[in-house]
């Protein structure tokens, strides 16, 4: 428990101010300054304002300012993360890649995503959200395609007479 506390804070301080703190809680951790990586293991969970990343294993790459410039999430990936529109997003994948840089996510293998505002699906094998932009790209398995459910309201009802 110490030790988890311990990466827990070092984490907290040395990637973001407080204003975008990036929180990372795991079973386990390893960590490699020289090569910039950090990798956790186990019940992965990682918060930053609303935003938050669960998964069996993360990965994150650091810069030379141990600042994150690139994060890779396997194994019962779930997420829910929001763009700078303010536009909502849930999901699901065996893979996630988040580039911050870009403010980018790359969703991989059985990717679903819920747009939680506008009340749409969004199921595919590989599907792409540019959280800066809101622009969104998604690609089928071979013998599967994207599937989008739009949910709509139906502006005329009918009147009981």
């Amino acid at each position: 428990m110490k030790l988890r506390l311990l990466i827990l804070l070092t984490l907290t301080i040395s990637f973001t101010g407080f204003a975008n703190q990036l929180k990372v809680v795991a079973n386990n951790f390893h960590g490699n300054n020289i090569k910039g990586i950090s990798t956790f293991n186990g019940n992965v969970k990682i918060t930053k304002g609303n935003d938050e990343l669960n998964a069996s294993n993360v990965v994150i790459y650091l810069n030379k300012l141990h600042k994150p410039i690139k994060m890779i999430a396997t194994g019962h990936v779930s997420f829910f993360i929001t763009t700078d529109n303010n536009i909502s997003y849930n999901g699901k994948a065996h893979k996630v890649i988040y580039l911050p840089i870009q403010k980018e996510y790359r969703f991989f293998k059985n990717v679903h995503i819920w747009q939680i505002n506008n009340k749409r699906e969004i199921k595919g094998d590989k599907i792409i959200l540019n959280i800066l932009t809101g622009k969104a790209v998604a690609n089928g398995a071979k013998h599967s395609p994207v599937v989008m459910i739009f949910n709509l309201k139906n502006k005329h009802k009918k009147q009981s007479k």
